[in-house]
């Protein structure tokens, strides 16, 4: 040690400078091979604590330059396939020795110059990146909220029938109800022309109970734990739609099992406007008449 480097004299205070020396050997034990036994040397020979921190600093391991990895042209999506499970299984006596797993061991073997007595994994194996949108990859433990409150609905036609004043009747089963299909006829006649016998006609309508029905099943679990209501859901779509098949039988009812609708019953008076309806757009000029058409027959027919 160059005399240089030591510092003498009654003005130092050596116990604090040993205290300080001890320090720094403590914390670079992990990184200076022999610091311990440096440190006591100084002490013994009375180093100043700078003397003593440039020599711990000269047995500081040089930093090894940053190589790029064997296995960075590695593209993602392959490390995707990477099992660190498949390659410990290939080590199993008997194994087939493949896949991706047995590939990147062998270019790691080459790269360090020895073969591995069983297989290298690759840090990038242990360093993938997790992610919440692939389920290995993080997603099977995130968990979910349902948002019972923005619970989204389907969309269905509208229920129009009974809004537009259908008269519904709750029948305890098939019933007639009498109406009157023919007036008298009147006539004009003089003083003394007695007038012509005529009479009103009757006919009975006949109605019979049809029945619409819908089956739902839910379990006891599904029934405690479902948000929103699952009793309340399965109720509601029975009863929208119930609604909708009403709508659809008094228009377009066959009469078998079910009622006869209005397109099916005779004597209902209809406008012809193509095979699908007049397509009506702002400028077309039958827009209006066809429109109109429709009101006039039911006003013809004595119905508005």
């Amino acid at each position: 040690m160059p005399e240089s480097n030591i510092e003498l004299g009654a003005s130092r205070d050596i116990q604090k400078e040993n205290g300080e020396i001890i320090a720094i050997a403590k914390n670079l034990g992990n990184k200076v091979e022999g610091i311990r036994d440096l440190a006591d040397k100084a002490i013994q020979e009375g180093w100043t604590v700078d003397a003593f921190r440039a020599q711990a600093l000269n047995k500081l391991p040089e930093a090894r330059p940053v190589t790029v990895s064997p296995l960075s042209e590695v593209k993602q999506r392959d490390w995707k396939k990477y099992s660190i499970t498949r390659a410990i299984a290939m080590q199993m006596p008997g194994a087939k020795r493949d896949g991706i797993e047995a590939e990147l061991s062998d270019e790691l073997s080459m790269h360090y110059g020895k073969r591995a007595e069983g297989c290298y994994i690759p840090d990038e194996a242990f360093s993938r990146s997790l992610i919440a949108g692939t389920g290995t990859l993080g997603g099977m433990v995130v968990q979910t909220s349902v948002m019972a409150d923005e619970f989204i609905e389907i969309l269905r036609n509208r229920s129009q029938v009974l809004n537009l004043g259908a008269r519904v009747l709750n029948l305890p089963g098939p019933v007639t109800i009498p109406r009157q299909n023919g007036s008298g006829v009147v006539n004009w006649a003089g003083e003394t022309v007695a007038s012509t016998l005529t009479a009103i006609n009757f006919q009975n309508l006949t109605l019979t109970p049809q029945a619409v029905t819908a089956y739902h099943q839910y379990s006891k679990q599904l029934l405690q734990t479902a948000n929103p209501s699952i009793d309340a859901l399965v109720r509601d779509d029975i009863t929208q739609s119930i609604a909708l098949a009403i709508d659809l039988a008094a228009l377009h009812g066959t009469g078998s099992g079910q009622p006869t609708g209005i397109i099916a019953t005779s004597g209902i008076g209809s406008i012809a406007a193509g095979a699908n309806g007049i397509q009506l757009s702002t400028y077309a000029a039958t827009n209006y008449p066809a429109l109109v058409s429709l009101e006039s027959l039911v006003a013809a027919s004595n119905a508005d």
